[in-house]
């Protein structure tokens, strides 16, 4: 009989989906979504500093033109990344590993187990860190308008407080003279637990408060009621403190039942019959509330760092990534401690140097966004607690097509849609639907770009693989060649 073609698409990675006559990709590791297939994510790059003395457990960086501040906190203290050195700023003991970041003018705040320090900056530079005076002890830390806010209190966790206007250093007595006169003040949500996170300027809202089984939406009216607060959700609050990931207008987050995704009016799920189900499979348990999120302004993405069961203590090794754009969702093994978002420190022509000789670097080595001042891009502390850019080689990439069915036939192969020569392809098939796929093997491309199969089955789709470090662009899917030997 003739051959037949039919091209099999790489659809939207949706694990917990219904495989039977679905559109959707079943198993993805190692790449970026795309509006059609996906895209290489690259690995981690260690930079040339000596790594920190202790896992970081917080981030912060901003710039004020040409200068850059990044500072990282670790169990045992907070430091300033300054002249290519980590220089101590705070060190101590807390009663909890909890750090967070928030910049307010020419100063940084940091909660430092409960305790709010701050800092001043200039020209990239940071002063030692000390007690802001009469601050209360709070689990989180966000700006909302022209206030500091504090929430998860020590005397009572379901409120946030927040400074006088404008005044991020002055914490009066909530109800009295003062307070009133800074417009600074208090709030106990009676319904919802504990605070978990404070995120500021998102959408339409000044300010959103999430609780463990609520969201609340802050807006400032003035004085003398100061702040409304409105339920945005009753129900569905944060799971992960860190997790609430702004993206643009969109706040992302991990709640006790999935993802989803509020831009301070309402609430939609995003991981429902996709990836929820998935996630709490391959998430170590007893490390959910440890799940961190960051946005990437360069690939507007959302990613989330978790543990599965076999992470190293204080480690992740999985990496889940949302693209709210598209709405795709995608995977990856990469083992780090920490994401965040810094700008990229230029180099000078000494330190290049540790790239390999000038004669020897490629044009492609020096365009490298890890070589330019001021890049904004996604850095990371790896295990060995060094700062890493996510700038390294391409990690190895997984994708799957989708699944067909000719009634029964014979496979010949497939061609790779993908740029890259070096692309394998495997076929999974099976003859009924109460069967599990069966793997076939692996093939390379021959120098026609084909990847040869012989096997007869009633439904075949296609893996494919692209080796970690390969140079490539996109990859959308497979052509599949069979020959029918029966009607379907």
């Amino acid at each position: 009989m003739a051959l037949t073609t039919v091209t099999l698409p790489f659809g939207p990675w949706e694990p917990d989906a219904a495989r039977l006559g679905g559109t959707q990709s079943c198993a993805v590791n190692g790449v970026l979504p795309a509006a059609r297939g996906w895209r290489p994510l690259n690995g981690l790059a260690p930079q040339q500093y000596a790594p920190l003395p202790g896992a970081a457990l917080a981030a912060f960086s901003c710039r004020e033109g040409e200068a850059l501040t990044t500072l990282a906190a670790t169990e045992q203290g907070i430091f300033s990344l300054e002249n290519g050195q980590w220089q101590a700023r705070h060190s101590g003991t807390a009663v909890s590993a909890r750090r967070a970041f928030a910049d307010y003018g020419s100063a940084v705040y940091a909660l430092f187990g409960k305790q709010l320090l701050k800092a001043e900056l200039a020209g990239g530079n940071v002063g030692g860190f000390s007690a802001v005076q009469a601050a209360p002890q709070a689990s989180a830390l966000g700006v909302v308008r022209d206030f500091l806010f504090l929430g998860g209190l020590e005397e009572e966790p379901h409120a946030v407080r927040w400074s006088g206007l404008d005044r991020p250093d002055e914490w009066p007595e909530p109800g009295s003279d003062e307070a009133q006169y800074v417009q600074s003040d208090l709030q106990v949500f009676p319904v919802g637990g504990r605070v978990q996170a404070i995120l500021g300027g998102l959408g339409g809202a000044d300010g959103l408060i999430f609780l463990e089984r609520s969201i609340e939406r802050a807006t400032y009216v003035g004085a003398p009621y100061l702040f409304q607060f409105d339920h945005v959700d009753r129900r569905r609050g944060l799971l992960a403190p860190d997790s609430a990931v702004d993206c643009g207008g969109l706040c992302c987050f991990l709640s006790a039942d999935g993802w989803f995704a509020t831009d301070g009016a309402r609430v939609k799920a995003i991981g429902l019959e996709r990836v929820d189900r998935w996630f709490f499979e391959n998430c170590d348990s007893a490390r959910l509330a440890e799940t961190r999120g960051v946005y990437d302004p360069r690939q507007r993405v959302a990613l989330w760092s978790f543990a599965s069961p076999k992470a190293a203590p204080g480690s992740f090794d999985k990496v889940l990534i949302y693209s709210p754009e598209l709405d795709r969702w995608s995977c990856a093994d990469l083992a780090c401690e920490l994401l965040f978002p810094d700008w990229t420190r230029g180099f000078t022509l000494e330190e290049l140097d540790a790239f390999g000789s000038l004669d020897s670097l490629s044009i492609s080595t020096l365009d490298a966004a890890t070589l330019r001042h001021g890049w904004l891009s996604i850095f990371a502390f790896d295990s060995a607690h060094r700062l890493c850019t996510m700038e390294g080689p391409a990690l190895e990439a997984l994708m799957e097509s989708t699944e067909h069915s000719a009634g029964r036939a014979l496979l010949h192969g497939f061609r790779p849609h993908a740029d890259s020569a070096l692309a394998e392809v495997m076929p999974l098939y099976r003859s009924r639907l109460a069967e599990p796929r069966r793997p076939g093997r692996w093939a390379r491309p021959d120098r026609d770009g084909f990847c040869p199969q012989h096997l007869s089955a009633r439904w075949f789709s296609a893996r494919m693989r692209i080796p970690a470090g390969q140079n490539w662009y996109h990859a959308t899917g497979v052509q599949a060649v069979f020959e029918a030997e029966e009607k379907p």
